[in-house]
């Protein structure tokens, strides 16, 4: 009679125990989303500001609006980035004015620059630079994008072009975002669907944990992703690369260089390195730069390694705006220079 009483006992204690977790839990989940939730998918003013110029593309997710003219007064802000009139081409990227007039009256293209917001906010300046040392420049860069993007440009519309150079630039996001864009080509949606509706809003979970996760747990989904933000900081990630990711990306240069030098034009890898790799040491993502240098199946490609270049300038911070992280013009000038010096200097190179 005792042992069924204690039994009966210790019954009772874990139902009052596990009713109590329940009921904690539930409270405390309610309270995550209030305070979690709509912030982790509602895009902010500027997102918005930038979405509705955006159209989907079924390749590569999404290009800006077509043909848009400085004249149309679009004018972005975000954080401190000094943004120009939003000024567009046939093909919906971003360039300066000069650059669209002369796509259309036909003058050749000497120089095709491919990447994603970091040569996509310099295209004015690589333009007008170029052009006064006697290089033609067209951007076909674009934000929030990655490797095998920047490749399915590069077929679709650089090539056709018949540039003598291809500036194909790389990030530190890039590694992560490829995995991004492979899931996306897996899910079937649109871009703006599988990113929560906008070019850059979190993707829907890939396995069926993340899904209940998001769907049913939605409070502590936003804590974890408030978390993990504040614990990267300025880096790309917390845990760095995967081994995937960065042979993905491997795989997409190797692809670009193959495709551009059977079409008879230069290639040139451009590694460009984040602000956090300038100014607080090497990132995770920085160290995968190495790791794709180290790389036999990449020994035979240009490569312009602006790392070096910018922790060598007296203040490397100067070279980013102070609020975004992004070059500002003394940095799109430094790299202006050195792709400027990379591609003499590898035309020399060819000569006979």
């Amino acid at each position: 009679m005792t042992a069924k009483r204690s039994a009966k006992k210790i019954l009772t204690n874990g139902l009052l125990a596990l009713a109590s977790f329940t009921i904690v839990f539930a409270l405390g989940e309610f309270l995550l989303r209030l305070r979690y939730a709509e912030a982790l998918r509602a895009p902010t003013e500027e997102v918005l500001a930038i979405q509705q110029h955006l159209k989907l593309h079924p390749k590569i997710g999404f290009t800006w609006n077509a043909n848009v003219l400085p004249e149309d007064n679009v004018v972005l802000t975000v954080s401190d980035v000094d943004f120009p009139p939003l000024s567009t081409g046939a093909y919906g990227f971003i360039n300066s004015p000069q650059a669209v007039k002369e796509r259309g009256l036909g003058r050749a293209v000497d120089i095709i620059g491919l990447g994603d917001s970091f040569m996509e906010l310099a295209a004015h300046e690589f333009h007008r630079y170029f052009d006064a040392n006697g290089f033609a420049y067209y951007g076909l860069a674009m934000h929030r994008q990655a490797p095998p993007q920047y490749t399915a440009i590069l077929k679709e519309y650089a090539l056709p072009l018949q540039p003598d150079w291809i500036v194909y630039g790389l990030f530190e996001n890039d590694f992560e975002e490829t995995q991004d864009f492979q899931n996306w080509e897996r899910s079937g949606l649109d871009w703006f669907s599988f990113h929560s509706g906008t070019w850059c809003g979190p993707s829907l979970a890939t396995s069926s944990l993340f899904r209940f996760k998001d769907k049913h747990l939605r409070g502590l989904s936003g804590l974890t992703h408030v978390l993990h933000s504040r614990i990267r900081g300025e880096r790309m990630s917390v845990m760095g690369p995967s081994a995937p990711s960065i042979q993905a990306v491997q795989d997409e240069i190797e692809s670009a260089f193959k495709v551009t030098r059977e079409s008879r034009a230069d290639f040139l890898l451009v590694l460009i390195p984040s602000r956090a790799t300038v100014t607080q040491g090497p990132t995770a993502e920085s160290e995968a730069y190495d790791e794709l240098l180290e790389a036999d199946d990449l020994s035979e490609i240009p490569v312009l390694d602006l790392r070096e270049l910018f922790l060598e300038q007296d203040d490397p911070a100067n070279l980013y705006y102070e609020i975004d992280a992004h070059w500002n013009a003394n940095g799109i000038a430094l790299a202006a220079e050195a792709i400027l010096n990379a591609i003499q200097q590898g035309e020399e190179t060819e000569a006979p």
